[in-house]
């Protein structure tokens, strides 16, 4: 991981673990069993992501970030009931057994150089969330929903009450017992915008006090607000000397780059103020934005591009030149395609992993591509944590400039037209002038 501003950079995978590889049969659970199943799960366990590992790695990324593992009663795991206990549907019955192999996971993790981060789910539970689990010093509260997303997930959900200082304590004692217990270098905050910026100022005080480099990123998203709405509210929980989280999934530039790379409607001004000038305004040593293109709550990218591999390849090579932390959605590596006729567009991305072994022609091409950027990223440390600067933002040419102490990089991405500049492009790897359709990323010479 790189330093930057004082805080540090990472790259990570996302797994959604009952759709990436089933090493363990004896866990699997029948449909019936499920109060929710999803019907691409492939009864993924934590075994399976302990044997791929290896592979996680040679990807080049230094952080995983895992579905949540409590116990629960759906493939998708938001639905806790019981925040100490590692659902037996990911590996054992035996709690003690669950408990090992988790911290087996994280061993392994760390050896190879991976940091493990935890999805946490404290804005709700499971309405068959089992209360005796908790101890008697604990007597949390919960409360009817507060807002329309809340209102939208009340039949499975109920919801804790932030009010009741009871309640306050024990979420805050559920993050130090993770991050004691197993040493997990942090957590992804489901629906963090459900509890208040004094309630995470709190916990990430708290978090801190157990482990000072404690990754917390938040999803702070309200998909109620159209448009490019949730920049504001976004910038609202970072301002500068009171960060609540680490970093933010930067849902801004996601959907600005699908209003600009897909739709046309943005200009290329419009995308780089919206997407990239105004938002790194509040990045500061404490804060970094987390970059995606895909999650495992929208659809897979290559389905937004409609099969156009040169759409994405663009998206890909625009994403990876944004300076702060990268996620990926695992298979992204490949291309993976969703579901077209899925029963939710959320559910749609969330389908079977698909290993090497098993990629077609496409997939493997696109894997050399994302490949060849993440080592170039790695290579010049202005894609990854440099300065923006504009260059030229119209008619059809988008062209900003990535500097890091002495050395630059130029992205241009062209839509239409030709585009005067000369230079050696790092993805073809060729000296090049008149720039076409397509993305490049420009320095003066080969180093």
């Amino acid at each position: 991981m790189a330093n930057v501003l004082g805080g540090v950079v990472f790259t990570g995978y996302h797994v959604l673990i009952k759709f990436f590889k089933n090493a363990n049969r004896e866990n699997d659970w029948d449909r019936e069993q499920y109060a929710w199943h999803e019907k691409n799960s492939i009864e993924g366990d934590l075994q399976g992501v302990i044997e791929e590992l290896p592979y996680i790695a040679s990807l080049g990324v230094d952080l995983l970030y895992l579905a949540p593992i409590f116990e629960s009663q759906t493939t998708h795991g938001y639905d806790t009931v019981n925040y100490f206990k590692i659902a037996a549907h990911i590996a054992y019955e035996s709690e003690p057994e669950s408990k090992a192999l988790l911290r087996e996971l994280i061993e392994e993790a760390h050896r190879l150089g991976i940091k493990v981060i935890l999805d946490l789910v404290l804005n709700h539970a499971s309405k068959r969330f089992d209360f005796k689990t908790i101890e008697k010093r604990w007597k949390p509260q919960t409360e009817p929903p507060q807002t329309y997303q809340e209102r939208q997930w009340q039949r499975t959900f109920c919801f804790w009450k932030e009010s009741d200082p009871h309640t306050v304590e024990f979420l805050i004692y559920v993050g130090k017992y993770w991050l004691t217990e197993f040493q997990v270098d942090g957590f992804r905050l489901d629906h963090a915008h459900g509890l208040s910026k004094e309630f995470w100022l709190k916990f990430i005080q708290e978090m801190r006090g157990v482990k000072n480099s404690v990754i917390l990123l938040g999803e702070i998203w309200n998909d109620n607000i159209p448009g490019l709405g949730n920049i504001d509210l976004m910038h609202s929980y970072v301002e500068k000397g009171s960060e609540c989280f680490t970093s933010l999934f930067h849902y801004e530039f996601y959907g600005a780059l699908k209003l600009f790379l897909l739709e046309g409607k943005l200009s290329e001004e419009e995308f780089y103020e919206k997407a990239i000038a105004y938002p790194n305004t509040c990045v500061s040593e404490n804060f970094q934005w987390t970059y995606f293109l895909e999650n495992h709550d929208i659809p897979r990218f290559i389905d937004l591009c409609e099969g156009d591999i040169s759409k994405l390849l663009q998206a890909t090579a625009l994403l990876l030149a944004q300076s702060g932390n990268m996620l990926f959605e695992y298979g992204q590596e490949s291309s993976l395609m969703g579901e077209k006729g899925s029963r939710n567009f959320y559910e749609s991305g969330r389908v079977e992993m698909k290993f090497p072994m098993h990629w077609s022609v496409q997939e493997q091409e696109f894997n050399r591509y994302f490949m060849h950027l993440i080592h170039l990223r790695e290579e010049y440390q202005a894609l990854k944590i440099g300065e923006n600067r504009c260059i030229y933002a119209k008619n059809g040419v988008l062209h900003f400039q990535k500097r890091y102490q002495e050395k630059k990089v130029d992205v241009v991405l062209v839509q239409k037209g030709v585009y005067i500049l000369k230079g050696y492009d790092l993805l073809t790897k060729t000296h090049v002038c008149e720039l076409k359709e397509g993305i490049y990323y420009i320095v003066e010479e080969k180093e």
